[in-house]
């Protein structure tokens, strides 16, 4: 074995240590590669990953669409972030626009529920404000979470006036 192919399956197996830990996007997990690879001093680096992500996704182990829709899910889930706060962190993370754009045309997100759903699991704190406050905070809550000012007004409307 020469020490080339020993470096290059030193770093698909850096790849795979990786991706057994928790899911990446390919962009970031070929940027750790890129990072590994300067480590280890391998020659045509820029290649040597392309070819590693390429394999990686023939053997349906890195897939930027499932990783979408999980990372989509669990923000909806956990952290309840409207789309221009996911579209964000998701472009952040390395993901080609036309692939995000692509994604939310097939998987409208209910913004609307979602932030209802916001709002009423901060109701408590929402209350020991007077109106024009509440409003103002909740209202600041929703857009900082990345929901539309539209959807942020209607959900609050909805919040407020009913009994």
């Amino acid at each position: 074995m020469t020490v080339d192919s020993e470096k290059n399956r030193r770093l698909m197996e850096y790849a795979l240590a990786l991706l057994s830990r928790r899911a990446y996007p390919s962009a970031k997990l070929s940027h750790k590669l890129l990072i590994r690879g300067k480590k280890l001093k391998i020659d045509d680096l820029e290649v040597e990953c392309r070819d590693i992500i390429s394999r990686l996704k023939d053997l349906n182990l890195l897939d930027d669409a499932d990783y979408m829709k999980r990372f989509v899910e669990e923000r909806c889930r956990v952290k309840m972030k409207g789309m221009q706060a996911l579209r964000y962190e998701l472009k952040q993370r390395g993901i080609p626009q036309p692939l995000i754009d692509d994604f939310f045309q097939s998987h409208p997100l209910d913004e609307s529920a979602l932030a209802q759903t916001l709002l009423e699991k901060k109701a408590r704190v929402l209350t020991r404000f007077p109106d024009p406050v509440r409003y103002k905070k909740g209202f600041s809550m929703l857009i900082s979470r990345g929901f539309s000012l539209s959807i942020a007004r209607k959900a609050l409307d909805i919040f407020f006036h009913t009994p």
